[in-house]
């Protein structure tokens, strides 16, 4: 097996250990992926490199060239450059630790993504993908899944209403 498969087995590996840890009071950043995640998608925000897209909920697997696609969904509308107090606001939703579910039941109900953002800075590519109907996130880091969680909508559907209606 590659490299990049075992640090990715051992990224898995220590999420679910802290998945399952029964810390009332965990260092909640501390996990080396989130702090990345974090500190990339707070970067992008300086560099107003942050954009929104609204995608479909179906995967797609044809790779047609017309086909303009975020990790296989299809893009419906964007990218919307967001302003920056639309960018604070979604920033200060991404950082508030209440916003995640880590230890929640996991649905019945199958990801359809209907929002996609994506933070760069200096070649670093973070995406969040944004299923309200299972009320799941998932955060590539690079093309790679690093963090999926539920979450606790803390404003980020009035934010997707304001930015798509």
């Amino acid at each position: 097996m590659s490299q990049k498969l075992y640090q990715v087995l051992a990224l898995l590996f220590l999420f679910s250990i802290y998945l399952t840890s029964c810390n009332e009071d965990p260092e909640y950043w501390k996990s080396d992926s989130r702090q990345q995640l974090i500190s990339i998608v707070s970067a992008s925000f300086s560099d107003r490199a942050c954009q929104a897209y609204q995608i479909e909920g179906f995967y797609a697997e044809a790779k047609r060239d017309e086909d303009k696609k975020i990790h296989g969904y299809p893009i419906i509308s964007g990218p919307l450059e967001m302003s920056p107090v639309d960018q604070k606001v979604l920033f200060s939703i991404i950082k508030n630790k209440s916003t995640y579910l880590d230890n929640a039941v996991p649905q019945d109900c199958f990801f359809q993504p209907g929002v996609a953002f994506q933070f760069n800075h200096q070649k670093r590519l973070v995406d969040l993908l944004v299923c309200f109907k299972c009320m799941e996130l998932r955060y590539y880091l690079d093309g790679e899944i690093v963090w999926q969680t539920y979450f606790r909508d803390n404003g980020l559907e009035g934010l997707v209403r304001e930015l798509f209606l």
